[in-house]
């Protein structure tokens, strides 16, 4: 992934290629079809990057990163592809001095919330922040901020967890 980031950014394809490592992660998460492609390793490395070539030109992926996946269809290396795209992304957002995180609510935040915690991480961590909602209602209330290797749990699941742990320990010394 580093040398992909220092290719096109020797070349001055960081922002084109942004663009086409986000379409490929997302041809990769949606379709199970294309996982067990890249997964199985029955091909022969050609068909392999034949096929490969035609779905990535169809979905405007351009040479750079076309010749990138051959080197990884060659050295028997696919599989990575989803890593190798996500450490991409993590340096070229590094290099624009933004920071992604993944923020878990138990509902929709408004604007205001998200752009107030944005705000709030951003002079903490002295970068602009780039916020990847989720929502899932079985933490209750609260949130949950992960980025790097970093988690933050303020939700209510988190809070009666604890709280169930410390009754039990006060039970067994009882």
């Amino acid at each position: 992934s580093k040398a992909l980031f220092e290719l096109a950014e020797k070349n001055n394809l960081l922002d084109d290629l942004e663009k086409e490592s986000i379409i490929l992660l997302n041809l990769v998460r949606n379709s199970e079809e294309l996982q067990n492609f890249i997964n199985t390793p029955i091909y022969k490395k050609a068909e392999q990057i034949n096929a490969f070539v035609v779905i990535l030109v169809r979905s405007g992926i351009k040479k750079l990163l076309q010749d990138f996946c051959k080197v990884l269809i060659m050295n028997r290396r696919l599989s990575i592809i989803e890593m190798v795209i996500e450490q991409f992304l993590e340096y070229n957002l590094l290099r624009k001095g933004e920071k992604k995180l993944e923020l878990i609510s138990a509902y929709k935040l408004t604007k205001n919330q998200i752009s107030e915690i944005k705000e709030i991480l951003g002079k903490r961590l002295n970068k602009k922040i780039i916020i990847e909602e989720k929502i899932d209602s079985s933490i209750l209330g609260g949130l949950i901020i992960k980025f790097d290797s970093y988690m933050y749990d303020s939700s209510i699941k988190a809070e009666l967890e604890e709280l169930g742990s410390l009754a039990k320990l006060a039970l067994s010394e009882v």
